[in-house]
């Protein structure tokens, strides 16, 4: 048993540490050029988050393993288990309620706060909108879980019958009592193993409600509310996502382009790139004169999508347009991305 417990937790260790490298590499492959060197807390916050989801998956196979450790005859307490599964259970899933509802928005408020205002300013305003956060989600959770904090068992319901002392000092076999009616003479509900035979006015389960701690309310809630958004968003991309992959294809660069027709593109680009940042410079000098209704909200988020339109372009561009000694090879690999494409969308 004492290799089993090093096994264990040498397995821990190695995959706690390959879940944060892998979540590191994520995050540095998958950033925007102009956030590297910055914004350290967020990215934390990006690594931890992505670890608990990692981390809350391999819990039930680690568990079992844990399990594994005495023979099945033997009850859970009274085994001498390697790791304390329940207290990693609440954790995992409490700092993923705790990072949903407290890390989270007060990252998001923080960044989107003023930014004329110092680093205390932000953090007090990002501390004030994650305080009412708090309030709300307490509120909703603490009237839902007064009204709704229960468990319900369905659970075999038993019964006895009475027996006088002279006749239980004779009887060898007191194991149940059986329930004398009147009409039905020696029914036995209070052996579980004869419920088909036991009368109609005798109902055979009833539900049985135990209030649940808060704590578990909380994770049950959370689960709930995650399997439902998952349930959502991953209906939406399996049928996004082969239907992307094709349209692909079908939109797929036919030929390369020659040189002059690259550089007639290219300085449409610029045009518009140039157009991008003389509207950024306004909006910024808007901003500093305090002037944020919705108008500023909805240009900016139309300058955002004109960014991200011109970046696209930029890479289609370059894509039609292999440079460098290895141009041929390089649009080779782009033909065949585009089959591939097509055949995983398949």
């Amino acid at each position: 048993m004492a290799d089993q417990n090093w096994f264990l937790i040498i397995i821990i260790i190695v995959v706690a540490v390959l879940v944060l490298g892998v979540n590191v590499y994520v995050l540095i492959h998958y950033q925007h050029p102009e956030d590297r060197n910055q914004a350290w807390f967020p990215k934390l916050v990006v690594i931890l988050g992505l670890s608990i989801v990692y981390w809350s998956v391999l819990l039930l196979p680690l568990d079992v393993a844990n399990r594994a450790a005495c023979d099945q005859e033997i009850v859970v307490s009274a085994c001498d288990l390697t790791l304390p599964m329940e207290e990693l259970w609440y954790f995992v899933y409490l700092t993923n309620a705790a990072l949903v509802a407290l890390v989270i928005p007060f990252t998001i408020f923080y960044y989107d706060a003023d930014e004329d205002y110092s680093c205390l300013g932000r953090i007090w305003s990002a501390l004030q909108w994650t305080l009412m956060t708090i309030v709300v989600l307490g509120l909703i959770l603490g009237i839902a879980y007064g009204f709704a904090g229960y468990a319900d068992f369905e659970v075999t319901r038993l019964g006895s019958g009475f027996q006088s002392l002279a006749e239980a000092a004779v009887v060898t076999d007191p194991t149940c009592i059986p329930v004398l009616d009147g009409v039905e003479q020696g029914i036995e509900i209070c052996n579980a193993d004869l419920s088909g035979s036991w009368p109609e006015w005798w109902p055979a389960t009833e539900d049985w409600s135990v209030r649940v701690t808060f704590p578990v309310y909380v994770i049950a809630i959370s689960s709930v509310v995650g399997w439902v958004l998952f349930m959502v968003f991953a209906g939406v991309g399996f049928i996004a996502l082969p239907l992307d992959l094709i349209l692909a294809f079908f939109y797929r660069p036919k030929a390369t382009i020659t040189k002059s027709e690259f550089l007639e593109r290219a300085g449409k680009i610029a045009k518009r790139a140039k157009a991008i940042k003389a509207k950024a410079s306004a909006l910024h000098k808007q901003e500093k004169s305090g002037d944020k209704g919705r108008k500023f909200r909805r240009e900016v988020k139309e300058l955002n999508v004109e960014m991200v339109q011109l970046e696209d372009d930029e890479i289609a561009l370059n894509e039609v347009f292999p440079q460098g000694d290895e141009a041929d090879t390089k649009w080779a690999f782009t033909v065949v991305g585009y089959i591939l494409s097509f055949s995983l969308g398949i």
